[in-house]
């Protein structure tokens, strides 16, 4: 039943790109509108042709009035697991362009789903997206656990147990012996990335063979420092979950390339908020190696709503735990990357919540939103950019979104590599 699915899903979303118009064979002129410059914006035209800007020719094909829009380059999800099979990719796919957000990062995904939605990836009215198929952990780790336990029970993962999912979902490194083959591994099924995992690597020893623990651990500092340097050695970037400010600390150690959460979306294991500022609250001093280093860190701030539902006063003090880690990051110079890990959900939801809790302005957010997608998902392509050279992708919005971020409702055009959206 789950590969009807599967296969519906791609003949449906197959079905909705053979509709896509191709853009006109000549360049396109694009007047009246305001255009993001880097933190401001600026009036007058621009071009494109064959997906990207161009120096405007003395004739065009077509000029398209932008009727005094805001432009800005096409949004990021900087982490989210909700495209990692068909049945997702078909649902979220549109719910994620319609937000203007085109550039997808999943820092868990199921490798052998990857094959039903390979094909679809990166079209004219698809998302971009890079995948890190699988994640790796310890035995009994994070996220071992969520997949064999809770995800076998959602119908994209029906029927999956522990042996199909190994080496699959999660790769198993006990040692630095485990580090070659899990690597070729990971290469093989195509990798774009590697996911690891750090959680409570201060109490590592006392975790690693405690059944009680089981989901609640992961590689412990010293592994985790050789298979970062050997990922990157391949030419394979680093992103890192991690749970606890010590985490944080052996993260940065390793010298990854992103950190995947803030410390403390989830709260555990104290009472008092010294207890918790000690455990969670990241060091100034380790804030500033992750700048020097050139760290991003994925904020990730929505998530924690789904955990104190029943509980507002201990999400209040999650909350304000997430924003002291970002002024901290903030006033070290960190590269905050917009992203959600909201499986029913996008960066947009965690974009709003950063300023709805009063840890960003929206200047701010959307200026690391829009170059989000190039900083930490496509840094080898030019789209947070629009002028000549860059690519032709934007959205377009009535209002100023350094005052208003854009939201359906007011986007009033979308341009994908020189494909019409709307």
């Amino acid at each position: 039943m789950r590969y009807i699915v599967l296969l519906l899903g791609g003949l449906a979303l197959a079905a909705c790109q053979d509709a896509v118009p191709p853009p006109a064979e000549g360049a396109i002129k694009y007047i009246n509108a305001q255009w993001w410059d880097d933190g401001s914006f600026t009036s007058g035209e621009r071009c494109a042709r064959g997906g990207s800007f161009v120096a405007c020719p003395s004739e065009v094909a077509e000029t398209v009035n932008l009727e005094g829009a805001y432009v800005i380059p096409g949004l990021a999800e900087a982490h989210n697991h909700n495209i990692d099979n068909n049945f997702g990719f078909t649902r979220m796919n549109p719910e994620y362009l319609k937000r203007g957000i085109f550039y997808v990062k999943n820092p868990n995904s199921v490798a052998s789903d990857y094959q039903y939605i390979e094909a679809d990836i990166a079209k004219p009215n698809t998302i971009d997206a890079i995948f890190s198929m699988g994640g790796v952990t310890i035995a009994g780790g994070h996220p071992e656990r969520l997949y064999v336990e809770f995800l076998s029970q959602m119908p994209a993962y029906m029927g999956r147990d522990f042996d199909s999912l190994n080496g699959d979902a999660f790769h198993l490194v006990a040692s630095t012996a485990d580090i070659v083959p899990t690597l070729d591994l990971l290469q093989e099924h195509g990798a774009q990335f590697v996911k690891t995992y750090l959680l409570y690597s201060e109490e590592f020893e006392e975790r690693v063979n405690d059944d009680s623990f089981y989901g609640a651990k992961g590689l412990s500092p010293e592994v985790h420092k050789a298979l970062t340097q050997a990922a990157q050695a391949r030419g394979l970037r680093v992103s890192a979950h991690v749970e606890t400010a010590a985490d944080f600390e052996a993260a940065v150690a390793s010298g990854v390339d992103e950190i995947n959460h803030l410390p403390g979306y989830f709260v555990r294991d104290v009472e008092t908020v010294e207890e918790a500022e000690a455990k969670y609250l990241i060091p100034t001093s380790v804030a500033q190696s992750a700048a020097d280093k050139g760290i991003a860190v994925v904020t990730t701030t929505v998530i924690s709503t789904n955990f104190y539902q029943d509980d507002p006063d201990a999400y209040e003090n999650v909350k304000a735990m997430q924003v002291k880690n970002i002024a901290r990051l903030k006033e070290a110079g960190v590269f905050l990357a917009i992203g959600s890990d909201n499986y029913m959900s996008t960066a947009a939801a965690e974009a709003q919540h950063l300023i709805d809790i009063g840890a960003l302005t929206t200047e701010e957010v959307l200026d690391y939103w829009i170059k989000s997608a190039r900083r930490v998902i496509f840094p080898a392509r030019k789209i947070d950019c629009l002028s000549n050279g860059c690519e032709a992708s934007f959205i377009a919005a009535q209002e100023n979104p350094i005052e208003t971020l854009p939201t359906p409702e007011i986007i009033t055009y979308k341009l994908k590599q020189g494909y019409f959206l709307n």
